[in-house]
């Protein structure tokens, strides 16, 4: 008999790192990557992938961002630069950006996790925002 999608090995309910969606298990979760374990796809998109996974050393959650296997040359190039420019970035309101690496054939950005809702699942939930708040984020 074939498990769902949102169980552990043990028959345990997965639990969800973003609300209202239920992660899918990645091939690579019962291995490592350069030292970040316990990846959970939360993302996918046509660049490549986005995973929640833990720092094996620091015990932190970090979001490790995954371009796509055998991306184009220009692509490999923006994603580097991408990196770079990020990891130079330094603002309370912007995620900080702890790694740039390659593993095989992907390349990988590490990222702050920061736990909690992105701006449609706010909208989504409360619906339209009112003025003085949505003023209030587009300063910060």
């Amino acid at each position: 008999m074939k498990k769902p999608k949102d169980q552990t090995p043990s028959g345990g309910k997965r639990k969800s790192p973003v609300p209202g969606k239920t992660p899918t298990k990645s091939p690579q979760t019962d291995k490592s990557i350069k030292g970040y374990s316990g990846l959970v796809k939360i993302a996918k998109g046509g660049m490549g992938e986005v995973y929640k996974a833990k720092h094996d050393v620091l015990n932190k959650e970090v979001i490790l961002k995954k371009l796509i296997d055998r991306p184009q040359a220009s692509f490999m190039e923006r994603f580097k630069r991408e990196a770079t420019i990020m990891m130079e970035v330094s603002h309370p309101n912007i995620v900080h950006t702890y790694d740039y690496f390659k593993e095989g054939r992907s390349a990988y950005i590490a990222m702050e996790y920061i736990e909690g809702l992105d701006l449609a699942r706010l909208m989504k939930k409360h619906g339209k925002l009112p003025v003085y708040l949505a003023a209030y984020l587009v300063f910060e």
